[in-house]
């Protein structure tokens, strides 16, 4: 084959083609690269709760409170139709700052849920300022052992004025 200017020149061309394709080829799997990521890292971060998870029986309520040296003691009591794998709390206090305290570990030491009538004590939670409210978030888990809060079934507690003394 001889190489001739007009050779040459078609074979830079088709070299040129090449390259073209080549970098369409990568843009077009960089993009469905990044689109399958973000799929997967929104998918984890909405935590869709799936419909049979929660059902609409779940309920926990506030039996009791009493307020000494900044903490509270609560008396829960699961007054719904299903058991609870536990709670999650938030402490709302007189500069509405949030403070959650999270009892999974206190209600599920011994891998046992909050069966339905049973009451769960717990002991000194702090607070700081004037505790005004307290709400409690119960918590499924799935088959896997993802903890799920059931939106549905929060409940709230007034605190009542001078119960709970303000720190100092």
């Amino acid at each position: 084959m001889k190489f001739s200017a007009v050779n040459l020149k078609k074979m830079q061309i088709n070299k040129k083609a090449i390259s073209e394709i080549v970098s369409y080829v990568l843009l077009v799997v960089l993009a469905v690269g990044l689109a399958t990521a973000t799929y997967f890292w929104l998918l984890e971060q909405t935590n869709v709760i799936p419909e049979d998870i929660c059902p609409e029986g779940v309920s926990i309520t506030v039996e009791n409170y009493t307020c000494y040296d900044h903490k509270i003691d609560l008396t829960l009591k699961n007054s719904g139709r299903f058991n609870v794998a536990g709670v999650r709390i938030k402490r709302i206090n007189d500069t509405d700052t949030n403070f959650e305290y999270d009892l999974k570990t206190i209600l599920n030491t011994a891998n046992t849920p909050l069966n339905v009538t049973n009451i769960a004590k717990i002991e000194g939670i702090v607070y700081e300022g004037t505790l005004k409210k307290i709400r409690i978030y119960p918590y499924v888990l799935d088959n896997s052992g993802k903890s799920y809060i059931c939106e549905k079934a929060v409940s709230e507690v007034i605190i009542s004025e001078g119960k709970c003394p303000p720190t100092v």
